[in-house]
């Protein structure tokens, strides 16, 4: 039953959602970064809750500065990790992705067109100009967010995070709000496709961090906002 749902009605109406709302965003495309394109965002992200007949519990909003250039870190245990931070975000968010998704024949023209920042982990030197320009946008009121363990964590353990995220927080200057979401992976786990319904995935925004306190010591910030996610999961809250 899982398996049909998935194949028959749950995949075809998500490549539906997700091209209706691309058109909404690019009709917004003057708008982006304002009130009504994050209205698109969250719109997206709740109604793939609804496909997989599932909840969202939403904690710690008030955590998120209203305006100013914002960082959201989270853990990152399956694909609905985008889902539910676009449908808890009450701001229009961008995203650093891997590079290689930009190239890819769909995923790369959407995230191009909705301002994602591709990172090649290959190449630091464009990484760091990416980097670089993303930290301007960001002084200029921009919202981004990454998953700073660089991939999903097919285990129970969370994923050690990868410094190097955090030049951009450091370079910056602007806060950076950590995230704990829980229970996305009992929607769909990491690298597979079939679903299962009726769960119940809680996103917690925890206090904003300013990065002035750690120097230029990228790891040392790694560290701080690591623990603390993980010490909220740990507590069950």
């Amino acid at each position: 039953m899982r398996l049909l749902y998935s194949l028959l009605i749950f995949w075809p109406l998500s490549i539906i959602n997700i091209v209706l709302t691309f058109m909404s965003y690019k009709l917004f495309g003057k708008l982006q970064g304002t009130e009504a394109a994050s209205r698109v965002a969250t719109n997206w992200g709740y109604l793939q809750y609804h496909l997989a007949l599932s909840q969202l519990k939403i904690k710690g909003v008030e955590n998120i500065p209203k305006e100013g250039g914002v960082i959201i870190t989270s853990n990152h245990r399956s694909y609905f990790d985008i889902f539910t931070i676009c449908a808890a975000m009450p701001r229009d968010v961008r995203w650093v992705v891997k590079n290689t998704l930009m190239h890819y024949p769909i995923l790369g023209f959407v995230l191009r067109n909705i301002r994602a920042v591709g990172l090649d982990r290959g190449n630091p030197r464009d990484a760091v100009k990416a980097l670089m320009q993303t930290a301007k946008e960001l002084q200029s009121g921009d919202v981004i967010a990454m998953f700073p363990e660089g991939t999903r964590s097919t285990t129970e353990e969370m994923l050690p995070f990868k410094s190097g995220a955090f030049a951009l927080a450091l370079k910056a200057g602007v806060p950076v709000v950590p995230v704990a979401i829980e229970g996305s992976e009992k929607v769909l786990a990491a690298k597979k496709l079939i679903m299962n319904c009726c769960k119940q995935v809680n996103i917690t925004f925890l206090e904003p961090i300013d990065p002035k306190q750690f120097g230029k010591d990228r790891q040392l910030m790694s560290d701080e906002i690591s623990k603390r996610i993980l010490t909220h999961i740990n507590r069950g809250c």
